[in-house]
Parts: C-alpha cells; structure tokens; sequence
C-alpha cells in the first residue's frame, strides 16, 4: 500500500474525527494486494482550524458498484470547485471540500475488494440546510431603451441569456444530483447516473455555445458592436480568445456532443463501454421498484458512461473522467466571464444619468424567499406517488 505523506500529517496535526479516522487508515491493511491510497488535496498545515469528517463508508464491491461508485467519489472534487466558482458569494462561508479524500480503487476489476474509508475532510462553517429570506432583484432595460435594436439584435442579446440559463442550470443539476456516499447503494448507483447525465448534456451545450458564438452571424456582431464596443475590443476579443482556446482544447466535445449528448450512440460509438462490460463480465443488471419510474438500467449506465469517460482519455477511463470534468468547468468558466462581463456593460450603459428617465435600467427588489443549501440539497431520482 503506498500512503501519501499528507494522509500522516492529518493524522498527526488534524483534530477529532478526521485525526482520528486518518490515523485508523493508516493501520488499515492491503488484504488483497490491490489496492492503492491516493490523497488528492491538502495538508492541514494550511487548512483552518474547523475540520470535521463528513462521511466514512463502508462497502463491499463488485465490478459493477465500483465502476459506478469510483467515478462518483472522483467528481466530487471537481463539482466542488464548480461551487465555489459559481454557487456562493464570496461572504457566504460555505463548507469547501478543499482536502484528502482517500479511497480504494481496483487494478482488477474481476476482484472483488473492500471499500474502505473513505475519508472526506472538509472546511467547514456554520451553514444551515435553508437560507431564509433570500433576497433577490429586478433589472429591466426598457423596451424604449432598446428602439435602435434591430430585430436580430434583439434575438442575439437574448441568445447570450439563454446560453447562461442553460449551461449554468446544466452544471448546478450535475452539482445536486451527486448525493453523499452514506446513501444506500441503490441511491448511489442512481446518484451516477444522474450526474453523469447532465455533464453529458452540459459538454453538449458547450459544444454549441462556441459553434454559436463564433458561427452564429447575429451574435458575434452583437458582442462586437453592442458589448465590446462598451468593454474596449482588446478586452473584449481576449474574453472571447480565452473561451475559445478553452473549449478548443477540449479536443472530445465534438464526439461527445454527437454521442453522448445529443443523440443515442451506435455500437461504434460506445463500443468501449461494451468491452468494459465483457471485461469485467458484467451481466444486466437493473433496480426495480414498484413503480416504472423507479427502474434504473445499471449495465446501460456503465455502457454509456465509461464510453463518455473515454472521449477525454482513450488510455484510461479514470483518466478521462477527471479531465472531462475539469475540462468542463474550464469551458463554463471562460464562457461566464464572457456573457456577465459583456452583458453588465450594455446593462451599465442604461444607467447613464444623460438617458431620459423612461430609458434607463429599472431595478427593484423581489419578494424574498427561502433557498436551500446547496451541499445538503439532492435531486432524487426515485420518487413516491404519495
């Protein structure tokens, strides 16, 4: 067993539980001569003073639930830092996954191995399961402060909204969708699905945002003439150069939007996923429940998400995951920088003091309402009819 060095330091400067079940991991034997720790984050010795652990599992494992359940723990890093990018203020003290997570993963997946402490170490503050009274507002340019807008003009503008609505809505399912590893398995395994699903869909999305933005007549004379005109063009275009070498990089986007997003692959198309399942002689297996809608078809689900995974790296399916994720976040970056920076100045520009009253930006508060939080809040995927 290889034992990272900063895996010792919590167990010698971390406080608690998370010293204590860092030290049990360290006593922890390798059984089946399988199995590796990996630590992925920091040591304590930068991390605050609050840190708890989160969730400590236990499972046994076969090729199945570990070709589901490894990937899941692997997102949860990088869907982590998608939250702190785009979920909180920076005034909101949110609890951040910003440390070691170790956990057992399999050379042989024939093998059948124990899952073993998984350990989450977690900053963390006071955040209630509800934000109450969550105050939000109203912006409004006015239709007449729009008049010298051509129809198209128009069309584009709103075309940049609909961009941000649905990539941003895309990755916030994919954040809420990953559950927590103390579930029951069959939650789990629905967990996976789900998150993988709308990342599906999300690299999709991407794939059309840059064919839109650079392809699309009516929006990049937008950004041009109506945004960057506001901004200054240098920046403007450096905006639009960062999303582009982004989501240029992603050198799998196109095959994963034709198929994995947009359509049902071929055999072709996810014949990796087929091989893995004769690897590791996987048989079909489903959850059924009482109801049709609580059926969840787990075999189909390695199919088509090892087959994903591989877009980003066609060595190694673990590899590919974490890049496509990374790679994802990168993209969603970039592009919000784009869209908020350019759509603040046209907003910003309403508001000049020169307009006629009738003219500028309308603002005022909504009715404030209660927000869960988004660590502890789960898009299920089974559901009662009562």
């Amino acid at each position: 067993m290889e034992i990272h060095g900063s895996l010792q330091l919590w167990a010698e400067l971390g406080r608690g539980l998370a010293r204590t079940e860092a030290k049990r991991a360290l006593e922890e034997k390798d059984e089946g001569g399988g199995v590796r720790w990996y630590d992925t984050g920091r040591c304590p010795r930068t991390a605050p003073a609050a840190v708890h652990c989160l969730s400590i599992i236990s499972l046994s494992g076969n090729a199945t639930a570990l070709l589901l359940a490894v990937p899941l723990m692997r997102l949860l890093r990088s869907l982590f830092s998608f939250a702190r990018r785009f979920c909180w203020p920076e005034a909101a003290c949110p609890i951040v996954l910003e440390g070691l997570y170790a956990v057992w993963t399999c050379r042989q997946w024939r093998t059948a191995v124990r899952l073993s402490a998984v350990v989450y170490i977690f900053h963390s503050c006071s955040v209630a399961n509800i934000m109450n009274n969550h105050n939000t507002r109203h912006l409004e340019i006015p239709y007449s402060a729009l008049a010298d807008f051509s129809d198209r003009e128009i069309y584009a503008l709103n075309m940049l909204g609909h961009i941000y609505n649905e990539t941003m809505a895309l990755a916030k399912f994919a954040f809420v969708s990953k559950g927590t590893m103390d579930q029951p398995q069959a939650i789990k395994d629905a967990n996976m699905f789900q998150t993988i699903l709308f990342a599906r869909l999300h690299a999709g999305k991407l794939h059309e945002t840059q064919k839109t933005i650079n392809g699309n007549r009516d929006v990049k004379e937008f950004l041009f003439k109506r945004c960057f005109s506001l901004i200054g063009e240098d920046r403007g275009r450096s905006l639009l150069k960062k999303f582009n070498a982004d989501a240029s990089g992603c050198k799998w986007l196109s095959d994963a939007r034709n198929m994995d997003a947009m359509h049902f692959g071929t055999f072709e198309q996810l014949r990796r996923g087929v091989e893995e399942i004769r690897t590791n002689e996987i048989g079909f297996e489903m959850i059924r429940g009482d109801l049709a809608m609580s059926t969840l078809f787990l075999t189909s689900s390695v199919m088509t998400a090892t087959s994903f995974y591989y877009r980003a790296d066609p060595a190694n399916w673990q590899t590919g995951l974490e890049n496509l994720i990374s790679d994802i976040e990168q993209v969603q970056n970039s592009l919000v920088d784009l869209v908020t920076v350019s759509l603040r100045a046209l907003i910003d520009s309403k508001r000049d003091e020169n307009l006629p009253e009738e003219s500028r930006v309308r603002e005022q508060d909504n009715e404030s309402f209660n927000m869960p939080n988004i660590h502890n809040f789960h898009l299920p995927y089974f559901f009662a009819l009562d």
